[in-house]
């Protein structure tokens, strides 16, 4: 009976821990869509400008693309480390029609503290902003 235990056990854990994983894993890079409205946000435009254009924006997957790499430009230097994006499980791309923009913003599970990576940027490529929650 021990020794059905003593390798039982190990396995169980390993298989616990690799589920573990593949549930982690499997979160990263989801995307959650809506729409906002940018006058919610224009103390982040005016707190946050960044004076770049990252080329034409029509879609949420080109929207994240672009964000990243604006993430990583402006935060590897606060540290002197590259920024490393693990921390953002979730990316939420919202739209707002109106202003043709996007707001792409990394989340955080419910269980976590912590700040999350925030960027603006026009459909015709134009950065507003780019700024970090705490």
């Amino acid at each position: 009976m021990k020794k059905t235990m003593l390798i039982t056990l190990p396995i169980m854990l390993l298989f616990g821990a690799g589920l573990i994983v593949f549930l982690d894993v499997t979160m990263y890079d989801r995307v959650v869509a809506g729409s906002f409205e940018l006058s919610e946000y224009q103390w982040a435009v005016e707190t946050f400008p960044y004076d770049r254009n990252v080329g034409i924006v029509e879609n949420p997957k080109t929207a994240i693309e672009h964000a990243k790499e604006l993430w990583i430009e402006r935060f590897s230097p606060v540290n002197g480390k590259p920024y490393r994006l693990a921390n953002s499980r979730k990316i939420m791309v919202l739209f707002d029609s109106e202003n043709e923009c996007w707001l792409i913003s990394g989340t955080l599970p419910s269980y976590w503290d912590g700040g999350v990576p925030n960027a603006i940027i026009q459909k015709d490529g134009k950065v507003l902003a780019v700024w970090h929650t705490q």
